[in-house]
């Protein structure tokens, strides 16, 4: 379409400023000025969005941390013989072994949840108001990296007892305590097969990847008879195979002494098994088979 008359000129196009309001000429200070106004508007926008990061749980101000929060070594500001105190406002991180007698967090104490077999040796954790204890999380659980486990042993005796509640107790008050592990549609299983002194390689009559194990996870055999359980570590995970059987014994509850059961599975198909005589509940066959 085209306009009746002659197309306006730019500057005719242009909204008249409101009036009492005069636009001055754009100089280097002004345009500095704007640009300092932006900066503190978009720093403002950004301490807005670290507060709302902040964890929802009533008592707890640091569950959720920005990911550039500068965290302190925890296993090297401890003493190992006095109660370690970790103060409100302090972000300690344990990426490594750390033994301490007591454990008070007023702060932030977080499990490094990329570090294989970290171990906190410690009589007792009290996570007091404000407080929290992060071991993995929702998104980065414990054990989603191999060989990454959290264990905490709390010490049988101690010289710095809690003034309230003694030694070796996990606790909080008005805190938080996080604890998240990678999920597992099954913790046990049974053997499928006699495992001997010194085995090296169990079968298992679950599948490993359906019950959520995989190389680097630290399982546990129990013993079946007087004596130590004993823990080992998945270096390896075979799919499952179909093998064949072999028929390994037969035993009946009637025979006669020149055809007995042994004959149903000695492979010659002439051979004869024979029940003849008994009362009439003796009359079965019972076969073992064996890989």
């Amino acid at each position: 379409l085209r306009a009746a008359g002659p197309a306006p000129t730019p500057r005719a196009m242009r909204r008249p400023a409101p009036s009492g309001l005069r636009r001055g000429p754009r100089t280097p200070a002004s345009m500095a000025a704007a640009y300092l106004v932006l900066a503190h508007a978009l720093f403002c926008a950004a301490r807005a969005a670290q507060v709302a990061r902040r964890s929802e749980t009533v008592g707890s101000a640091f569950a959720l941390q920005p990911g550039y929060t500068r965290w302190k070594n925890a296993s090297q500001q401890c003493d190992q013989e006095a109660v370690c105190v970790i103060p409100a406002g302090g972000r300690w991180l344990l990426d490594a072994n750390m033994t301490t007698e007591g454990l008070n967090i007023f702060g932030v104490l977080k499990w490094d949840e990329t570090v294989p077999g970290i171990v906190l040796t410690v009589s007792w954790i009290m996570v007091e108001k404000g407080g929290l204890l992060q071991v993995g999380t929702e998104h980065s659980p414990i054990g989603l990296w191999p060989g990454v486990t959290a264990t905490i042993y709390l010490k049988r005796t101690t010289t710095n007892h809690h003034d309230v509640y003694g030694d070796r107790f996990i606790g909080g008050d008005a805190s938080s305590i996080m604890i998240h592990g990678v999920p597992l549609n099954r913790t046990w299983t049974l053997l499928n097969r006699t495992a001997v002194n010194g085995s090296t390689e169990l079968f298992l009559k679950h599948d490993p990847a359906e019950m959520g194990w995989k190389v680097g996870d630290e399982v546990g055999v129990a013993t079946t008879s007087r004596g130590w359980s004993s823990k080992h570590r998945i270096v390896d995970i075979r799919g499952a195979t179909d093998e064949a059987l072999k028929l390994a014994s037969a035993v009946a509850g009637c025979e006669e002494p020149h055809l007995p059961a042994r004959n149903a599975i000695d492979g010659n198909p002439g051979s004869l098994w024979s029940s003849y005589g008994g009362r009439q509940r003796d009359h079965w066959l019972e076969i073992s088979l064996a890989a």
